[in-house]
């Protein structure tokens, strides 16, 4: 009876049948983790990115609608901020926006420039990009010019 006891101890110390799985585990679960953070991260860089598109579009429009150059400035600005807090993409200081015009006058040519620091997942420690963008709108005929 003795031998029973031994023989099964022997047995179960050099059984080593599930080593390798704990092994795959430890080395694909990390993997598969990292390979979904890379896809978020990538997919929430590229969504900022359209923001930032959209924004520099919609100051660009905000800019033309403006009588002068000091005004179209300010509409820009709260143009790009605003659509930018409302799509959720976050900016860190804020968006730097540049609005540049060869002339003010009906039927000339606005474009605006959007700067944002799009700030990474911080949960994983991505960095902060740099993002920029920049749209042209024709400056409108309707609006009356001048103060």
């Amino acid at each position: 009876m003795r031998r029973g006891p031994r023989r099964l101890a022997r047995r179960l110390r050099g059984d080593r049948r599930g080593a390798a799985d704990v092994a795959a585990l430890i080395v694909i679960v990390p993997l598969a983790f990292g390979a979904v953070l890379l896809f978020i991260y990538v997919g929430r860089q590229g969504t900022a990115r359209e923001e930032v598109t959209h924004a520099a579009a919609v100051a660009a429009r905000a800019a033309s609608m403006e009588r002068n150059a000091g005004s179209a400035q300010a509409a820009a600005v709260a143009a790009a901020s605003r659509t930018l807090a409302g799509s959720g993409t976050a900016c860190a200081g804020g968006p730097s926006v540049a609005v540049s015009a060869s002339e003010w006058s009906a039927g000339g040519v606005v474009t605006v420039s959007v700067t944002c620091q799009a700030e990474g997942v911080t949960e994983i420690g991505a960095p902060t990009r740099t993002l920029s963008a920049s749209a042209r709108a024709t400056i409108d005929h309707f609006v009356l010019y001048g103060d």
